[in-house]
C-alpha cells in the first residue's frame, strides 16, 4: 500500500489543552503568551541549560528534569518550536506529528520521546539526551585526519536500517500498518552516541511532507542531495524511498563523495531524478565487490527492483560481515567517535557545567548529571601520507566531498594472518575480550575460516597514537604465539583531486580515475624467491586478496596448464550463491533452488538458467543477473555446464 509522507490523522485541538485549543481555533497566539528561552527557564518540569542548535522549526536545547516523578533528575533534551511559527496552526500539527510518531516507536535504533507538551504558548519535545554527534559531524572531523573505515562504515548503515525498520512497522491502535515514511534520512539525522549506539531521529519531514502529489500545490521537502528519484519527482512513497536514502548515505561514507551534487538545488534535483549512478569501483578499484553488490541493489531507481524492507538491507550488510569474517562490536563504533570528537565533547560538558553552577549559584564539585568520564581527544593530523582533507564545496547541506584513500581499508586488507600458531575458536572470542577490553576505542575483526585450527582474532586499533608508547628498541623477532594487530594508522592514503560530477557507470571520465598507485609491498621473506604471477585472461578481474589466511572473492586467474579449475570456480560460485540471498521478494518464491550454468572457456558465463519452482519467475531472473556476473579461470577445452545451489531466505 503506498502512502505518502503523512499518513498522520490529525490531533483533535482538545489533545492540546483548552487554552491552546482555543487559540488555535482562532489561528492565532498572542505574542505576549511567548516565553523567551534562555537558559533557566521552565517548560512545566524542565529547566533549559545550554542551546547546542536551531533549524528551520526548532531549536534544541539541553536541559534538566524529571521525566517521571519516581525518577532521579537527569538530562534530556528538549526541542521546542520557534516563536516565528507559534502562531502556524500548521507547523503546530506537524510538530506535534512528529512528536507522536516517534512516542510510538519503541526502538533502540529511534531517539525516545519522552513528552510532547506546551508551556505558556511554547510546544516543545522531550526526548532522550545523546552524547554524541551527527554522522554528518562525525564525517567532517574524521575525513580532516582519515575516512571512517569501511566495517564502521557497514555497522554504522546496518544499525540505522534497524531503526528505520522500526519505524516502518509501525501500527496504530487499530493494529494495521500507519505506513511511516521518514522522508528525511541522511546523516544530519543519524546520531551516534558516545557509547556507539546509533540512533535515528527528525522525524519532523516524515510529518511535514503533506499530501504530495495531491493537487496543485505539491510540496518537497528533505535534503535533496539524498532524495529517492520519486521523492524528487514528488510521487507517491513507501518505505522503500527511505532505502535509496540510506544507500546514498552508505556510498558517500564508504567512497568519500556526495552521490548527487549540484550546481544549485534545481540542477541537485535533477541528478537525483535521472542522473546516472557510478560504481563505487570506478571511484575505488579496492572497493568490496560484495558491498558493491548490495550497494547497487539499494540504489536501484526502479522501486520493484530495490530492497523491499530495511530489515532485508540489514540482513545484506550483516551477512557481509560474516562473509567477510568481520566482527564490528560496538565499542569500535564509540572509539571512532571518542577518537574524533573528544575536544568537542569536553567542550560542550564544560558548558553543561557552567549553565548549571550558574542556575544553583554554587560550584559543586561533581554534578551527577553530567559525565566525568575522561574522554580520548581527537587527534591531531599526522603526516601527509596519512591525513585526508575535505574540499569544501557549497552545498545544500555544506559537507565537503573527502580526498580519497588509495588502499582501501576493506575487510580482504584487515584479514591477514600473522604467526604460525592459531588460537581455536575459544581463544579467539576469549582473546578479543581482552583486546576489547584493553583498547577500549578498538576494532575487533572476528576472522572465522573452515577448520578450528584457522580460526583468528585481528585487531584493528582505533586509539591515538600518543596511547602506545613505542618500543624502547626493535627486539629480536620470535617465534608468533598469538594473533597481532594491524593499525589504521598505518594504512596509506592517496590525496586525490575531487571531481565537480562523478562519473556514471557508462561514461567514466578521466577526471575520476584513480591515480596510479604505489602500494605497499610486505617484506619478502628471506631464503625464497618470487615467482611471476601468471597473467589474467581477458575479462577476467583480478582481486589483489591478502594471503594467509586466503579468502576468495573472486576467481583466480588461469593455471598454466590449462586444466579447469574446480576450485576457483567453486569459490565465485559461491560469492554468487550468497549474492542470490537478495533476490528475495514480497510474496516471492523462496527457498532452496537450482541454476544451470554454461561456462565458457575464455571465464566468460555464457547462460544461467533457474530450474524448478524459480524458473521464469521475479526472483529466478533476479537469481540467474547474480550468476551471469559471476567470473571464472579461463581454462582450454570447450564450453561445460555446471549446476549450483543457492537459497532465497522466506
Amino acid at each position: 500500500m503506498l502512502t505518502h509522507c503523512v499518513d498522520l490523522p490529525i490531533l483533535a485541538p482538545t489533545t492540546l489543552g483548552y487554552p491552546l485549543a482555543r487559540r488555535l481555533s482562532h489561528g492565532e497566539v498572542a505574542d505576549e503568551d511567548q516565553l523567551e528561552l534562555k537558559p533557566g527557564t521552565r517548560l512545566n518540569a524542565f529547566e533549559l541549560l545550554v542551546r547546542i542548535g536551531q533549524g528551520g522549526m526548532a531549536a534544541v536545547w539541553v536541559a534538566r528534569g524529571r521525566v517521571s516523578p519516581d525518577q532521579p533528575e537527569r538530562l534530556v533534551a528538549i526541542k521546542a518550536m520557534l516563536p516565528q511559527l507559534a502562531g502556524s496552526i500548521e507547523f503546530r500539527q506537524l510538530f506535534l506529528d512528529e512528536g507522536r510518531t516517534v512516542q510510538s516507536i519503541d526502538h533502540p535504533n529511534v531517539v525516545k520521546v519522552y513528552e510532547v507538551s506546551e508551556c505558556d504558548g511554547v510546544l516543545y519535545m522531550v526526548m532522550e539526551w545523546v552524547e554524541g554527534e551527527s554522522l554528518h559531524g562525525i564525517i567532517a572531523e574524521a575525513n580532516k585526519r582519515r575516512p571512517i573505515p569501511s566495517e564502521i562504515a557497514v555497522r554504522v548503515i546496518a544499525d540505522t536500517a534497524a531503526g528505520l525498520h522500526a519505524a516502518h512497522e509501525v501500527r496504530g491502535w487499530d493494529g494495521n500498518l500507519k505506513h511511516l515514511v521518514h522522508c528525511d534520512v541522511s546523516p544530519h539525522n543519524i546520531l551516534i552516541s558516545l557509547d556507539g549506539t546509533v540512533k535515528l531521529v527528525d522525524f519532523g519531514v516524515a510529518s511535514a511532507v503533506d499530501q504530495v502529489g495531491h493537487g496543485e500545490d505539491k510540496k518537497i521537502r528533505g535534503k535533496f542531495g539524498y532524495m529517492s528519484p520519486e521523492q524528487a519527482q514528488a510521487k507517491q512513497l513507501d518505505r522503500r524511498s527511505d532505502l535509496f536514502s540510506l544507500g546514498i548515505v552508505l556510498f558517500e561514507l564508504t567512497t568519500g563523495y556526495r552521490l548527487f551534487r549540484g550546481r544549485d538545488d534545481r540542477h541537485t534535483l535533477e541528478l537525483v531524478k535521472w542522473g546516472k549512478i557510478p560504481r563505487p569501483g570506478q571511484i575505488d578499484n579496492k572497493y568490496p565487490t560484495q558491498l558493491a553488490e548490495i550497494l547497487a541493489h539499494a540504489l536501484e531507481r526502479e522501486v520493484e527492483s530495490r530492497f523491499q524492507s530495511a530489515n532485508d538491507f540489514r540482513d545484506a550488510l550483516e551477512g557481509y560481515l560474516v562473509d567477510q569474517r568481520i566482527m564490528v562490536p560496538t565499542a569500535g563504533v564509540a572509539g571512532l567517535v571518542t577518537r574524533v570528537l573528544g575536544k568537542k565533547v569536553k567542550q560542550r560538558r564544560d558548558a553543561i557545567r557552567s549553565a548549571i553552577k550558574e542556575l544553583d549559584g554554587h560550584t559543586s564539585p561533581n554534578t551527577p548529571l553530567v559525565s566525568d568520564e575522561p574522554v580520548a581527544q581527537a587527534e591531531a593530523s599526522g603526516s601527509v601520507s596519512r591525513s585526508v582533507s575535505m574540499a569544501e564545496v557549497p552545498s545544500d547541506t555544506g559537507i565537503g566531498a573527502a580526498r580519497l584513500p588509495s588502499d582501501y581499508a576493506s575487510s580482504s586488507q584487515m584479514m591477514q594472518q600473522t604467526g604460525a600458531s592459531r588460537p581455536t575458536p575459544i581463544m579467539a572470542v576469549a582473546l578479543a575480550g581482552l583486546l576489547g577490553a584493553l583498547l577500549a576505542t578498538g576494532i575487533v575483526l572476528y576472522v572465522l575460516r573452515s577448520g578450528g585450527s584457522n580460526d583468528i582474532a585481528v585487531d584493528v586499533a582505533a586509539a591515538t597514537p600518543s596511547a602506545v608508547a613505542p618500543p624502547a628498541a626493535k627486539p629480536k623477532p620470535a617465534e608468533p604465539t598469538g594473533p597481532q594487530g594491524l593499525n589504521l594508522s598505518d594504512l596509506p592514503v592517496l590525496r586525490l583531486d575531487t571531481p565537480s560530477d562523478l562519473p556514471s557507470a557508462d561514461d567514466p571520465g578521466p577526471e575520476v580515475s584513480p591515480q596510479k598507485r604505489s602500494p605497499r609491498r610486505s617484506p619478502r621473506p628471506k631464503g625464497k624467491t618470487s615467482k611471476p604471477k601468471p597473467s589474467p585472461a581477458p575479462g577476467v578481474k583480478q582481486v589483489q586478496l591478502a594471503k594467509n589466511p586466503e579468502v576468495k572473492l573472486e576467481a583466480d586467474p588461469p593455471k598454466r596448464d590449462g586444466q579447469f579449475d574446480r576450485a576457483a570456480t567453486r569459490a565465485a560460485l559461491n560469492n554468487a550463491s550468497m549474492q542470490a540471498r537478495l533476490c528475495r521478494r514480497p510474496g516471492g518464491t523462496t527457498g532452496r533452488g537450482t541454476v544451470n550454468i554454461t561456462v565458457m572457456p575464455s571465464g566468460r558465463i555464457l547462460k544461467v538458467s533457474a530450474q524448478g519452482k524459480f524458473a521464469g519467475t521475479p526472483v529466478g531472473h533476479c537469481v540467474e543477473a547474480k550468476f551471469s556476473r559471476a567470473r571464472v579461470p579461463a581454462y582450454r577445452g570447450s564450453a561445460i555446464v555446471l549446476a549450483k545451489t543457492f537459497k532465497v531466505p522466506d
